[in-house]
């Protein structure tokens, strides 16, 4: 088979990682199946590996460009059709990287990550610890090694999901599917009490009414209605034509059925009001959900990065990451791969990058330079970069 004598230099560096390897072992390794893209050569999977020492010797043996292995669990991991399996169950995964971030292509890969670490904490933390009132310990979150972060959710409440199941809470997370006019289908304990998109929507929206009664000047700033009326004076317009109405046999003042959370104000609504709602919906979807990969959760055979492994595009480690770390986690301080440290390489750059690495921005040209060995296996391994 056909090698390039960069990518040959780049294994070596991989197979001086992997000989240092001890990665913990994921829990019931032996009921996962193992997958490997090799350096020269594509995806080999439906592999079994028994034990800590048999996944050593196999990362040796093959020293593999990128490692997986199956967030679901099998009776028989190496079966090549997934009916023969026997499937028992998979963790809940969530992967997010560059793709689905807006403006990513340009930014710098330092900003990248920044970008998508702010997508992480938000699933965690209004979604995963809030919503759906996983614990911590049920969490464990993974710098993919790449452009992003993987979150895995194990819990005895989800291996048994299925796909369909699986995409609810994706397209929940994604804010799919909220209108106006689903508030008004909510029961008024679910809109009081229920975390989540509801429970923000009504807070916002009731808020808008709060400031007006209390004389906030700040109501005639809002973003949603100067979107929906363009002025203060339009606003004032809107809030003079609140009247009453008439609600089970009582007269109700609008204005305070509308800054009172729950149900009943949205049987009420006006094209006006539900204009407000709408905005302040779209603007939630925007600026509160979190861009995760889809397809990676709903896929109930996913596999997923190798924890400890080498990423094959980057030379990075694929390293957990605590939840109660992960602001102040740097991947081009603390992934980086730790043999390569004080060395330096001479490589041929490709064409011009901007990239940080420990703290330090690095400006360079198409041209032969010597660089700090980790930033010259990334470069090598993105292909922005040939080895001398």
């Amino acid at each position: 088979m056909e090698t390039n004598p960069s990518d040959n230099l780049l294994k070596k560096y991989f197979r001086e990682y992997y000989k240092c390897w001890k990665s913990p072992v994921p829990d019931l390794i032996s009921s996962r199946e193992i997958g490997f893209i090799p350096f020269y050569g594509s995806m080999i999977r439906h592999i079994r590996l028994i034990n800590p020492n048999e996944v050593d010797s196999f990362v040796n043996r093959n020293v593999p460009r990128h490692f997986y292995y199956s967030t679901a669990y099998y009776r028989y991991p190496d079966e090549k059709k997934m009916d023969e399996k026997g499937w028992l169950g998979s963790e809940l995964i969530f992967d997010l990287d560059a793709d689905h971030i807006e403006g990513a292509e340009k930014m710098r890969y330092d900003e990248i990550l920044d970008k998508v670490k702010e997508h992480t904490i938000r699933l965690i933390e209004n979604f995963l610890l809030g919503t759906f009132g996983f614990d911590e310990n049920d969490l464990k979150v993974f710098f993919s090694g790449g452009r992003g972060y993987h979150v895995h959710v194990l819990s005895e409440s989800i291996y048994s999901l299925n796909s369909d199941g699986r995409r609810e809470i994706a397209d929940y997370i994604r804010g799919e599917g909220l209108a106006s006019d689903e508030l008004g289908k909510i029961n008024v304990v679910d809109v009081k009490e229920a975390k989540g998109w509801i429970s923000s929507i009504d807070q916002r929206f009731t808020e808008i009414y709060r400031k007006f009664s209390e004389n906030d000047e700040s109501v005639y700033e809002d973003r949603f209605l100067l979107k929906a009326f363009g002025n203060r004076e339009n606003i004032q317009k809107y809030f003079g034509r609140m009247k009453t109405l008439k609600i089970r046999q009582k007269v109700v003042k609008k204005l305070d059925l509308m800054r009172e959370p729950g149900r009943e104000k949205y049987g009420y609504m006006t094209r006006d009001d539900q204009e407000i709602l709408q905005n302040i919906i779209t603007a939630m979807q925007k600026e509160e959900t979190s861009e995760i990969d889809e397809p990676v959760t709903t896929d109930i055979h996913r596999l997923i990065r190798y924890p400890y492994s080498l990423h094959g595009k980057t030379g990075l480690i694929v390293c957990p990451v605590a939840i109660n770390h992960i602001r102040d986690f740097d991947p081009l301080e603390e992934a980086l791969n730790p043999l390569l440290k004080g060395k330096t390489s001479k490589i041929n750059i490709k064409r011009n990058v901007n990239i940080k690495f420990n703290s330090e921005l690095h400006t360079l040209v198409p041209g032969e330079t010597e660089l700090p060995l980790d930033i010259s296996v990334f470069l090598a391994a993105s292909r922005m970069g040939s080895f001398i």
